[in-house]
């Protein structure tokens, strides 16, 4: 038990007890103009409206508004009676998977509470909101709020006990100065994942219009020029369509079993503690799950989920190492590595399981699947125009991986006082 400068008594972080002069321990409660608690009834979901958040929607410390549920006006004026987020506000999960993690309420935006979230105004004449915010998504407060979780199901902090939570104050300049720091690695982080995001929707909307729904086929078909296209690529596709075992289908494109086409190969096992610190990548059946030091499978590659997650399709433009939850794809024919990536999204694969206790997928099965195998000269023109978009997509991840491990080594320093602002600016 510490003292603050304060008449009531607080609990602090275990291993955090000494702070620099200027600094002070305070209970949450006593930098803040309010904590609010959520509305505790299941809001009715909207198709557009007011954005609502989940503790799902900020497990990364931040608000992903583009996962965001809606809810309609008078749903959002019921949840907002007792007050409106506001810019300046922070999100709080108190339960949950995802519990304990705090996000900044957006600008401009309407957003209500979801079950299981709290709201929290900081006192901004006290206590800067993202430096708040990082000092509650620090591990030092990680490994506090663990001991005081309560619910046997699930995890669960109650109000009283996020009121009393200890938090580390620097002077406000210094909070300031903190926050702007740590916020200008993180803002270029989620600049570059919204990028992402919209150059792979950029990607999958042109496979869609070619291979789905055959839009320039569709167009040459009617005796047009497809739209925002040049001659020399038109030319690449047919006028007609024939019947096949997947419907009607460009003319002379084949539909061929996976079989034919790719091999799904099995990962390796690599458990954690073989790992050596290196550079390469490893895979398992829901994406990237660590680092090593040695390759398995020279890159580009696509992984497909085997065990666990079964059927998750993801793409790596790096060498790197798949586990043995996955299988990765070894090419029988020239086939484009981006149209087979999309194709193997689109087959659901998910639904091709094994009988097994544990979720997997059977790769006879999967082996069954038709797919459309375009032209080549087709599948190079796609190939050309969204390998561009990979490779971006790479280069913005690999400057986030740099930003982050930046970032990762200054927070816990910096909200310790271990390294001063100061010093950094100098």
């Amino acid at each position: 038990m510490v003292n603050a400068p304060h008449e009531r008594m607080l609990h602090t972080p275990a291993g955090l007890n000494t702070l620099p002069k200027e600094w002070y321990w305070a209970r949450l409660d006593e930098v803040c103009d309010g904590i609010f608690d959520c509305p505790h009834s299941t809001p009715t979901i909207s198709p557009f409206g007011p954005l609502m958040v989940r503790s799902q929607d900020i497990r990364t410390g931040f608000f992903r508004v583009d996962e965001a549920a809606h809810v309609s006006e008078e749903t959002y004026c019921e949840r907002t009676r007792r007050t409106e987020p506001r810019y300046g506000d922070l999100f709080y999960s108190r339960e949950g998977t995802y519990f304990g993690i705090a996000a900044e309420v957006p600008a401009e935006k309407k957003v209500c509470l979801g079950q299981r979230m709290v709201l929290i105004r900081p006192n901004a004449r006290i206590a800067h909101y993202r430096f708040l915010r990082y000092w509650l998504n620090s591990h030092f407060l990680a490994a506090h709020v663990y001991g005081f979780k309560d619910g046997s199901v699930a995890e669960r902090l109650n109000l009283p006990t996020i009121r009393a939570l200890p938090v580390a104050m620097p002077p406000m300049a210094e909070q300031q100065a903190i926050a702007y720091i740590l916020g200008s690695l993180d803002d270029k982080t989620e600049i570059n994942r919204r990028m992402n995001a919209t150059l792979e929707a950029m990607a999958r909307a042109l496979f869609r219009s070619w291979f789905v729904d055959f839009d320039p086929v569709q167009a040459k078909a009617a005796g047009q020029q497809p739209d925002g296209m040049d001659s020399a690529t038109a030319a690449l596709f047919p006028d007609s369509f024939v019947d096949s075992p997947l419907g009607r289908v460009p003319k002379d494109w084949k539909v061929r079993k996976l079989s034919e086409v790719v091999e799904l190969a099995y990962g390796k096992a690599l458990k954690d503690t073989d790992r050596l610190p290196g550079a390469i990548p490893v895979y398992g059946s829901n994406g990237q799950v660590g680092w090593h030091c040695e390759a398995s499978v020279k890159g580009p590659g696509i992984i497909v989920g085997r065990k666990g997650n079964p059927g998750i399709v993801t793409r790596v433009m790096t060498d790197f190492f798949p586990i043995d939850t996955t299988f990765y794809i070894k090419w029988i024919t020239d086939i484009s590595f981006t149209y087979l990536y999309f194709t193997l999204g689109s087959l659901n694969l998910s639904s091709l399981g094994s009988d097994s206790a544990v979720p997997g997928l059977n790769r006879n099965i999967a082996y069954m699947s038709d797919i459309l195998v375009p032209c080549q000269e087709v599948l190079t023109a796609f190939e050309d125009t969204v390998i561009a978009f990979f490779r971006f997509i790479h280069e913005n991840d690999e400057q986030s991986t740099a930003l982050g491990a930046i970032r990762n080594l200054l927070l816990p320093k910096l909200l310790s006082g271990e390294i001063r602002v100061q010093e950094i600016m100098a």
